[in-house]
């Protein structure tokens, strides 16, 4: 916003010099200032004509350049990699920007290699991390804050280059209550980068259960827990990741999974999952007795900078933690989210739609049975949701920010189980506490699948740290 601004001043202070001095209007220089800084504070229609108009004054080397990154600026690929080979003198961002646009590894790495020192050092810094040159790309960033400690941005991008490549703890308790079911928990995480893109993740958790109606649930298991080991790999686009763990429940079992994550082409990430014995939560029973095997593939397709469209569909296989196969379902979600700001308050917001549908296909539910009394339905009814989500500040509870600040989410949709307007929210307040960690407070109200409420409040602490 700091940066929209001051480009909203030059705008304005150049139309006060072109009215005190209406020959600016016909030179190369007034325009070429002029559009620049118009090109991400106008709508698109207006720009346009701008650059229409404008063209009779430009040289033909300032059109080119301002041209290219306008169409950069939309995401425009086709359009802008059209107009980059028609440019006859090639300038250095221009040959790293269309490299960074078509995954073009060998000339990346060229540039990189050859004119470092001559690169605008943030392109630098999204140029090796996009290509995977994760090192080089701390290294550029940490210089760049050292020579603005207040650059946000720099700020931001560090954090997320220390995720990639930094050493990582969480540790989170929490109060969920989902009547009849009580659980309090303990939740530990830790992450390490290893080597060579391969980082090793290790979690324990530690759950407290207990029925507020044991007319209606009992039989449960006071104290369970479950632990788990996942070695990842990251290449230049891509990511693999195994894990396997084991769960002490109801029933004792293992559990495993792998997850590839790919970007098969610009401006689309593409999740493949594949879980055993995974933890299921469509209903309160299946929460305490049952598990499910899952087939699932997350899309997103980044339309524009701040836009994004995501498509969800898994397909999941129930049975009891006794091993009684009792049903399966589909579930898919489409998703469009909108970024207005990036820097806090962070604002966004979703409009999605989404859809159940669960065929049971045993009578018995093995252990799941012994759990309930009444004949309580297990797999949840079809449905669908439409509805929306608007989310204000929410990187306060994930990212190391340095002041305490809220942050909250609300989401209205109308429920075809309810048949009627729900809602789910959650908010918080976040911050640091020493260095390069986060602490955050806060609670949730939200619905599952049986349109039964589900309460919790948690406090969650982060920890970056480098290990020798």
């Amino acid at each position: 916003d700091g940066y929209k601004n001051k480009l909203f001043e030059i705008q304005k202070d150049l139309e006060r010099e072109s009215k005190k001095n209406q020959s600016l209007l016909l030179t190369d220089a007034y325009w070429s200032s002029y559009l620049n800084a118009t090109m991400p504070t106008i709508s698109g229609d207006q720009f346009d004509r701008l650059l229409e108009n404008s063209k009779k004054y430009l040289t033909l080397k300032n059109y080119e350049d301002i041209s290219y990154s306008w169409a950069l600026q939309n995401n425009a690929d086709e359009k802008s990699h059209k107009l980059y080979i028609q440019v006859r003198d090639k300038q250095l961002w221009m040959r790293l920007s269309d490299a960074m646009l078509f995954n073009n590894h060998t000339e990346i790495e060229n540039l990189l290699d050859s004119n470092l020192h001559n690169l605008s050092k943030s392109d630098a810094v999204k140029a090796a991390k996009d290509d995977g040159q994760i090192a080089l790309s701390q290294s550029l960033n940490f210089n760049l804050l050292n020579q603005n400690s207040l650059s946000e941005n720099a700020y931001l991008e560090q954090i997320e280059l220390s995720k990639l490549r930094g050493d990582e703890f969480n540790i989170q308790t929490s109060y969920y209550n989902r009547d009849p079911l009580l659980q309090e928990d303990v939740k530990i995480n830790n992450k390490n980068y290893i080597a060579n893109g391969y980082e090793l993740s290790e979690s324990l958790s530690y759950f407290n259960n207990s029925s507020l109606d044991t007319t209606t649930l009992n039989g449960l298991k006071t104290n369970t827990g479950e632990a788990d080991v996942q070695l990842k790999k990251r290449f230049n686009k891509n990511s693999i990741a195994l894990h396997v763990g084991y769960k002490d429940l109801i029933r004792d079992y293992s559990a495993y999974g792998i997850t590839i994550n790919t970007q098969p082409i610009a401006n689309i990430e593409a999740n493949f999952i594949l879980e055993k014995n995974m933890d299921t939560t469509e209903t309160t029973q299946m929460v305490v007795a049952a598990k499910k095997d899952m087939i699932a593939a997350d899309i997103t397709w980044t339309i524009l900078n701040s836009t994004t469209l995501e498509f969800l569909y898994q397909k999941d296989y129930f049975s009891s933690q006794d091993n009684v196969m009792f049903g399966n379902g589909n579930y898919a979600r489409i998703a469009l989210n909108k970024q207005f700001r990036s820097t806090y308050p962070d604002i966004g917001a979703t409009l999605f739609i989404d859809n159940g549908i669960y065929n049971e296909t045993a009578s018995t539910h093995g252990i799941l049975d012994t759990v309930q009394n009444g004949n309580f339905r297990v797999l949840p009814e079809n449905f669908y949701n439409i509805g929306g989500e608007f989310r204000y500040g929410m990187s306060e509870n994930t990212n190391y920010a340095s002041v305490w600040k809220p942050y909250f989410s609300i989401s209205p949709y109308y429920s075809s189980i309810s048949g009627g307007l729900n809602f789910e929210v959650s908010a918080g307040y976040g911050g640091k506490i020493f260095h390069q960690d986060n602490l955050t407070i806060g609670a949730s109200y939200s619905k599952d699948t049986l349109n039964d409420s589900i309460f919790e409040v948690f406090l969650k602490y982060q920890l970056l740290y480098t290990h020798h």
